[in-house]
């Protein structure tokens, strides 16, 4: 168990966290724990945000937190379970139509401006941060993940992004959050709305690409297939929509969803706004209220489709032991699952189903152990009761050795008996078991040696006649030659200067050394740290585009995205 609630299968297992489904030990009630197995200071800080967050948030299209406990020093947020799957899958194995893609899109909107209007930005809204949850007969949406969300206007040091950094999904990420994930407000969700409503009514995503750099530039730059020629078929005001919600500079993006749905809905007198608000200085917003529905008809294909899906979920998990655990759960040191201890007795309680002829994971097929229920308060009672009852037999029998040990000490009346010693008491004849006699040896038979055998005597070898040899005959003396000069030694080749090279692609860029502030073009530069000035547009070169650090023998190639002003090393 941990704390209250009884592990019952592990539902994934990520890079940063594994999920598991559980149950109230009590209640009954199912829930989902998200545990976190990364150690990080940075990791667990944004965990418990992410817990603060969703539990402040209570709206039928945001999946809730209820509580964040400890699990052995680890991390982990007790959530609703959400039995569906997520947007993400459903859009991979089913087309919605263009009502239910609507209605799904709705339902987003209204759970995104209810965080809005508290002051929060999700900062990552992409379809695997959505999931659909059966309800009464219903597919309802609901936005998870609040890992990464910001409190707009929050002053704690605890919540603050650093300048610069980058945070979200590259594909689903507002050009603004590329550049300073720090300095957004919430029109980088509705921008990340935008793509998520164009994979619901075209049916892919609007930014894809294998490659991080060329995605980033297809972003900043605002490059995806216009929706008119992927469904041409779709209402002028979802066109108009989409334009308003992905438009490149944030100050001329719309902010308010609730505007957007009244647009969408044709609610009269309901227009998109032409104003361009700079960051920073958006006023308050109002969650969406709508009549329109907010979720899709789980009785028809697409309900049938969230339901194969779940099935094949359900089969997929990693069933747990099947007997009860005790009270401490802990991950385990060689994997990130959570290890259940095995106590001995009886026990009851909801646990786990396994397949007959399998043994549960980290059991023997036999030995295994029943489980034990927590002790109750009469149980607790007794047990004192026979402590204090075998104390008090231990304080009697040290008495009653005490007054023993005094009559050994004490003299006594009675006669002592003294033996003769003139007659010594005859010793008891023991019994003499006889000797096992000994086995006769046996004395090898002699070994007879062989005859030997008489070796011939080798003949005498003849002497063969040494040949005559012909008298030498003298060389002909050769004539002098003069001995060739010596060529001059070639001269050394020059050794390579130290240094790295550099490979530029995207721009024309200087480095300088920020010890020595000397200025190279490359493409060889000497060991050292760099700065590097770039030029996007043919000017003159324009420092902050990036640094650079040298090693001596080391290939390095410089990728400059215009859009974004800066250098990266690859």
């Amino acid at each position: 168990m941990v704390d209250r609630y009884v592990v019952e299968s592990l539902l994934g297992e990520g890079g940063m966290a594994s999920v598991y489904r559980v149950r109230h030990h009590t209640l009954g009630t199912v829930h989902a724990l998200k545990v976190l197995t990364l150690r990080a200071r940075d990791v667990r800080r944004r965990t418990i945000q992410e817990g603060r967050v969703q539990a402040s948030l209570d709206h039928a299209n945001i999946v809730r937190v209820h509580d964040v406990i400890d699990v052995k020093g680890s991390v982990g947020l007790l959530m609703d379970f959400v039995d569906g799957p997520s947007l993400d899958e459903w859009l991979d194995a089913y087309t919605p139509t263009f009502d239910e893609a609507m209605a799904l899109f709705r339902g987003i909107c209204a759970g995104v401006s209810h965080a809005h209007a508290r002051g929060l930005i999700h900062r990552d809204l992409k379809p695997a941060n959505v999931l659909l949850a059966p309800v009464d007969g219903r597919l309802v949406p609901k936005v998870t993940d609040f890992g990464l969300a910001k409190a707009v206007g929050g002053d704690s040091a605890a919540h603050k992004t650093r300048t610069g950094a980058t945070m979200g999904t590259p594909g689903y990420m507002a050009p603004e959050q590329i550049n300073d994930a720090s300095n957004v407000d919430r029109r980088a969700d509705t921008w990340s709305l935008g793509c998520l409503m164009y994979r619901l009514v075209c049916g892919r995503p609007p930014f894809d690409d294998d490659h991080i750099a060329t995605l980033f530039n297809l972003v900043l730059a605002g490059n995806y297939p216009p929706p008119r020629e992927v469904s041409p078929d779709l209402p002028d005001r979802v066109y108009m929509a989409l334009d308003a919600l992905m438009e490149i500079e944030a100050p001329h993006r719309i902010a308010d969803l609730d505007r957007l749905v009244a647009f969408l809905d044709e609610e009269e007198g309901a227009e998109l706004p032409d104003e361009a608000v700079p960051i920073g200085e958006l006023g308050e917003t109002r969650e969406v209220r709508t009549t329109h529905s907010t979720w899709v008809d789980a009785g028809g294909a697409a309900g049938e489709v969230a339901t194969q899906i779940a099935k094949a979920r359900q089969e997929a998990l990693t069933p747990l032991p099947a007997v009860e655990r005790q009270n401490t759960w802990s991950p385990d040191a060689g994997s990130n699952t959570l290890a259940p201890v095995a106590t001995l007795g009886g026990g009851t309680g909801p646990v786990p189903s396994v397949p007959a002829g399998r043994s549960p994971p980290g059991q023997a097929s036999s030995g295994a152990l029943p489980a034990v229920r927590p002790p109750s308060m009469v149980d607790r009672l007794v047990r004192l009761v026979g402590l204090l009852a075998l104390a008090l037999i231990l304080v009697v029998f040290a008495a009653a050795g005490g007054a023993g040990l005094m009559w050994l000490v004490l003299p006594s009346d009675d006669p002592v008996v003294v033996p003769d010693p003139g007659v010594a008491p005859a010793p008891e004849a023991m019994p003499v078991e006889p000797e096992p006699e000994p086995e006769p040896v046996t004395e090898p038979e002699p070994v007879t040696e062989p005859e030997p055998v008489a070796t011939p005597e080798p003949e005498p070898a003849s002497v063969p006649t040494p040949p005559v040899e012909p008298e030498p005959v003298p060389a002909p003396v050769p004539a002098p030659v003069a001995a060739p000069e010596p060529e001059p030694e070639p001269e050394p080749a020059p050794a390579p200067a130290p240094g790295g090279t550099v490979t530029v692609r995207g721009a024309a860029v200087v480095f300088v050394n920020k010890a020595t502030q000397a200025r190279h073009d490359g493409p060889r530069l000497p060991p050292g740290n760099y700065a590097i000035e770039a030029s996007f547009g043919g000017g003159d070169p324009v420092p902050g585009a990036g640094d650079l650090t040298v090693i001596d023998g080391r290939s390095y190639t410089l990728e400059c995205i215009p859009r974004a002003r800066r250098c990266v090393s690859r």
